[in-house]
């Protein structure tokens, strides 16, 4: 089975670059501008993983998450991407987010994103016998 990322930020150019990277890692990957055009798209793609550019008001990317979490809840991988550092880790402590990483996301990100879906799927990212 290939896991599956959804990645939500308004840079298209961050999406289009972490797109190509985790394609290249063997991702199925969608892209959203928003978290309101996220929404139907993590309902009909169905990702493992979701990572969402979130920035100050945290809050809004708090919501988004609860409310993923709600209707996923087991199903999907929620993740933060943040610019401000330190993110806000509250959010990652209450339950809100599976893991923070610092924007812009490279190779050693997308690393720790892999080793925490592998965590919660460990038969998705294993290599083949």
């Amino acid at each position: 089975m290939q896991p599956k990322m959804v990645i939500i930020d308004p840079s298209p150019d961050l999406l289009e670059a972490l797109a190509h990277l985790i394609r290249g890692r063997g991702w199925g990957v969608r892209t959203a501008s928003s978290l309101a055009k996220a929404s139907a798209l993590i309902d009909a793609f169905e990702p493992h993983v979701v990572l969402a550019g979130v920035e100050r008001p945290m809050e809004i990317g708090v919501s988004f998450a609860q409310r993923v979490r709600q209707l996923h809840d087991g199903h999907v991988l929620l993740m933060a991407m943040s610019a401000s550092p330190p993110p806000d880790v509250r959010a990652q402590d209450a339950g809100v987010f599976d893991l923070i990483c610092h924007k812009p996301v490279m190779e050693g990100g997308v690393d720790a994103i892999e080793r925490k879906a592998a965590e919660r799927f460990p038969s998705l990212l294993s290599e083949p016998t």
